[in-house]
């Protein structure tokens, strides 16, 4: 996904990655997936979702220019933290409860709600000439 990714596609990857990836957790809950189908899934759902991460990334270093480091390390670091948060008890839960293919299950909702977010985020800022940057 990083090189299908182009400045100003920072909100779109935001929103899209996530809303596609529900579909491809879905097939990878189900039960009785063919294991063709679930590595195929598997690999597709890796590429999609983890489009997201540059996205993040770029987005938070346009909002914060002057913290741009600052901005990197929290934005993957609140992603990084707050999903293993979320993810650990639903993965938890359905291994004891001897499905754990339905983690995958859970995860939709999160991507829903993030893709949602995402969508409400403000556009970034126009991007600035190098000339406009450092003319003072």
């Amino acid at each position: 996904m990083v090189f299908r990714f182009r400045p100003g596609w920072e909100k779109a990857f935001m929103v899209g990655c996530p809303l596609t990836g529900i579909p491809l957790m879905l097939v990878l809950a189900w039960d009785d997936c063919p294991p063709w189908l679930l590595f195929t899934t598997l690999a597709l759902a890796g590429i999609v979702l983890w489009g997201t991460s540059p996205a993040m990334v770029s987005y938070a270093q346009q909002q914060f220019p002057k913290g741009a480091g600052l901005a990197s390390a929290l934005t993957m670091g609140m992603s990084w933290g707050i999903g293993g948060m979320i993810h650990a008890p639903f993965t938890s839960y359905f291994a004891k409860a001897g499905t754990p293919q339905m983690a995958f299950a859970a995860c939709a909702p999160c991507l829903l709600v993030s893709g949602l977010i995402a969508l409400g985020m403000p556009g970034c800022p126009p991007a600035k000439n190098v000339d406009e940057t450092d003319s003072a």
